[in-house]
């Protein structure tokens, strides 16, 4: 099953098969519990519409909306790094040098990967 944030609405695929949920708040769905039994139940009610397909391709809206975003481009091997740098700097005994590592970083960018 997979969930679609779009700008015609929130779309549901299953098992192939698409459709327009009748919930229009992408907080309140994605936050449900028990998720998965719940759209399985909504489906049940709508019909599948083979129009959504193209939807899906070219009409997406970002998957979060008022979530916050924790660790956002942070992997294991770049936080090693930073931390191996950040300890260089505090053997130092400088908090210049803390200082000048902290506001010259650079910020990755951003992906979505699903």
């Amino acid at each position: 099953m997979k969930l679609y944030n779009t700008k015609k609405g929130i779309i549901i695929e299953h098992l192939g098969a698409y459709f327009l949920s009748e919930k229009t708040d992408w907080d309140a769905v994605v936050n449900r519990s028990n998720l998965f039994a719940q759209l399985l139940e909504e489906i049940r009610s709508l019909d599948a519409d083979a129009s959504l397909v193209s939807i899906t391709e070219a009409n997406l809206l970002p998957p979060i909306s008022q979530q916050e975003v924790w660790a956002s481009g942070v992997t294991y091997q770049r936080s090693r790094e930073y931390n191996r740098h950040f300890r260089t700097c505090t053997k130092k005994n400088s908090k210049s040098a803390y200082f000048d590592t902290s506001k010259n970083r650079l910020i990755p960018e951003k992906k979505f990967e699903s």
